[in-house]
């Protein structure tokens, strides 16, 4: 099953007939659907997956065609039904991402591949700010979080010796040292 959360939110999933779940019907695209695999690997990566949709009409081809989904939400299931269609239990997630590009191939097929990439490729980000005071005061004023941040960069902390020592004054050219253990 997929859910995505576009301007107009869409509920599919690969079978046939219609799954209602958490109050939405998951209308059944059959064989005109599909989902990549999804790479398995030891690492913490993200990775993405490409949904397909063929055989669109011309008037959903042109609704694609006009829409923007870029970072839009899509969350996929998997779940079990009943020789009644009905089913088994709650599905569960195995997929979580956004949406990063939509290729639309016009033809016989009429048909779109949306790339999702994960949630957690958000980690690998650059957000383009600091965590100093500066930018915390430009983000939120008043707030002292990291107002001792200048302070703590001139503290040496060397660890496996026992016992605490102070060296050099507080601030001057020499920073303190605390051997800890």
């Amino acid at each position: 099953m997929a859910k995505m959360l576009f301007d107009t939110p869409i509920y599919l999933h690969s079978g046939l007939g219609t799954i209602s779940y958490e109050g939405n019907d998951y209308l059944g695209v059959g064989e005109f659907g599909g989902v990549s695999s999804v790479e398995e690997t030891e690492a913490v990566v993200p990775s993405s997956i490409v949904l397909q949709l063929s055989g669109l009409s011309s008037s959903l081809f042109a609704e694609a065609l006009n829409a923007s989904n870029y970072g839009d939400k899509v969350t996929l299931y998997v779940a079990y039904r009943n020789d009644d269609g009905t089913l088994v239990d709650d599905p569960w997630v195995f997929y979580r991402g956004r949406v990063e590009s939509a290729n639309l191939t016009r033809g016989a097929d009429n048909s779109i591949r949306i790339t999702v990439q994960h949630d957690l490729a958000v980690l690998n980000q650059q957000t383009g700010t600091k965590f100093t005071d500066e930018e915390q005061q430009k983000r939120y004023s008043g707030d002292t979080a990291f107002s001792r941040v200048q302070q703590m960069q001139l503290v040496q902390l060397i660890w496996g010796v026992s016992g605490v020592t102070g060296q050099g004054d507080r601030g001057g050219p020499n920073p303190p040292s605390y051997e800890v253990k």
